[in-house]
């Protein structure tokens, strides 16, 4: 197992919901999960049916963009022959397993490199498709790339994010749809004062956050991710699951933690970050 290439597991640190309207967004790979390619006959915790990876190829071949740049021949070979995907990555819980499958696939079978990050982006977010009906294409490029991304809009740019605060992963011990919980807060975005708090308050606070967490800015990435983790407990209370409302609250009040949403949130895993010491 030494010696099989793995692809990581992602964060999203800052950027959950507000990139769908323009905001940034920060997100690291997290290399505690992987996919790997894997015979069928390994003991491993998980593995891809071969028939979801055939179905997955029938669908890039049927896309102009992906076929340009897939050799999707081999890979329906290598899937005869036994191999599929395998994966330690906790399903439904904001960690972009399938951005790690996508980006196995991509890496073993494209064509030619493609220099253009945009376009990388593009093509491995039409992969992604498959799995979601619109993929921004960020969770399969932290993946492939094995690097930290931050989004401004449509720009993308490759960072190095040190850890500015450590922080931990926080199993609410439930998973959840995305699809479903981006629903409701596009619901919510059609309230006039609720967009407002979003666009002229939740994106600028985001953004600096990250700004400070890529300065290592500690004391001012302290104050602005406190607020963070109280507004989007009150403003995000549908994505943070009611068990863990006390726990959050308790954080806030005493200080030595601070929680926030991991990705969409609603279950999965939150971040909580540790401040002691700071």
């Amino acid at each position: 197992m030494n010696n099989i290439k793995k692809y990581p597991s992602k964060i999203m640190l800052f950027g959950e919901y507000g990139v769908l309207y323009g905001g940034e967004g920060l997100a690291i790979p997290c290399n505690r999960y992987h996919a790997w390619w894997s015979k069928s006959a390994e003991d491993v915790e998980y593995k891809l049916p071969v028939s979801l990876l055939e179905q997955m190829a029938a669908f890039c071949a049927d896309h102009i963009l992906i076929s340009e740049h897939l050799d999707i021949g081999s890979w329906v070979e290598v899937m005869h022959s036994g191999e599929t995907i395998a994966t330690d990555i906790p399903i439904g819980y904001g960690l972009g397993s399938s951005g790690s499958v996508v980006a196995a696939v991509y890496d073993r079978f494209h064509i030619k490199e493609v220099q253009d990050i945009k376009q990388l982006r593009e093509i491995l977010a039409r992969m992604e498709d498959f799995f979601h009906q619109k993929s921004s294409g960020l969770d399969p490029l932290v993946c492939y790339l094995d690097q930290a991304v931050r989004l401004h809009g449509e720009e993308v740019e490759l960072v190095d994010a040190p850890v500015t605060l450590h922080f931990e992963l926080f199993d609410t011990e439930i998973n959840r749809s995305t699809h479903h919980l981006v629903e409701i807060f596009r619901e919510r975005m059609k309230d006039e004062e609720y967009s407002h708090f979003i666009l002229d308050i939740y994106l600028p606070l985001n953004r600096s956050c990250i700004d400070a967490w890529l300065s290592n800015d500690c004391e001012t990435l302290l104050s602005k991710l406190k607020k963070l983790s109280s507004l989007q407990l009150e403003y995000f209370n549908f994505a943070i699951p009611t068990h863990v409302w006390y726990d959050w609250g308790q954080d806030l009040a005493h200080g030595n933690h601070i929680m926030k949403l991991c990705g969409a949130g609603g279950g999965g895993y939150m971040l909580r970050f540790d401040t002691a010491g700071i």
